[in-house]
């Protein structure tokens, strides 16, 4: 859970992701699950931007 000063908390996903040729290096995502609060949310969001 993650807590946004505008939009409130958020559940996210987090997916690692290795990045070859890189010594060990991820990537690392979160996101929202599609059509949920948190997606509506950080949606919003990112529409006033």
């Amino acid at each position: 859970m993650f807590h946004h000063p505008e939009v409130g908390d958020l559940t996210l996903r987090r997916e690692k992701l290795e990045i070859g040729g890189s010594d060990g290096q991820l990537l690392v995502l979160y996101h929202a699950e599609a059509g949920s609060e948190s997606a509506v949310s950080l949606g919003s969001l990112a529409a006033t931007r």
